[in-house]
């Protein structure tokens, strides 16, 4: 193996960082980091646990083991990767959030834990998923009644989750 300088260490600042495609800006930290998709080269030869783990120590990146193509499995979380909806919405594992203004991981691949903190998705304990909130899928009348998961509430004219989804009466209310 061979020593590689580290991002930081070439660039200190974010035009200069995104010319590298080995590299990428980390706006909360004002560094150069690795990029997400170069940490395949590192990891390679790992076991799929060893490079999810070194995929994920980097706070900007998201590991999809479902992926075919090893090279693609590390890639940067949707947020940091689509500034606006048309982009956002391409992806398939991204989606909208309209209310923060900024794509955010679609809610179908989060895990119960993270699916229960998020602010755009609801876990359905009926199948065990994690589905879209209702109130970020849906802005009309049209397309909330045809979600199963959701009712239109006239006298708000919001779209909400149904309170069928719900275990107990505390959660729907």
């Amino acid at each position: 193996s061979k020593c590689v300088m580290k991002c930081s260490a070439l660039f200190t600042d974010d035009s200069s960082c995104e010319d590298g495609d080995k590299c990428m800006w980390d706006q909360a930290t004002e560094t150069c980091t690795r990029a997400c998709a170069s940490v395949y080269k590192l990891a390679a030869a790992s076991t799929t646990t060893a490079y999810s783990k070194l995929c994920t120590a980097n706070p900007m990146c998201r590991f999809d083991g479902t992926l075919t193509n090893k090279a693609d499995q590390c890639s940067k979380q949707c947020k940091y990767e689509y500034t606006d909806a048309s982009g956002c919405q391409g992806d398939k594992t991204c989606m909208w959030n309209a209310a923060d203004k900024e794509c955010a991981a679609a809610c179908s691949t989060l895990q119960q834990s993270d699916c229960q903190t998020s602010t755009i998705c609801a876990f359905n304990t009926s199948s065990g998923t994690c589905d879209n909130r209702c109130s970020s899928a849906h802005t009309g009348q049209t397309a909330c009644i045809a979600d199963k998961n959701c009712e239109w509430i006239s006298a708000t004219g919001k779209c909400q989750q149904s309170c069928e989804l719900y275990t107990g009466e505390a959660q729907c209310n």
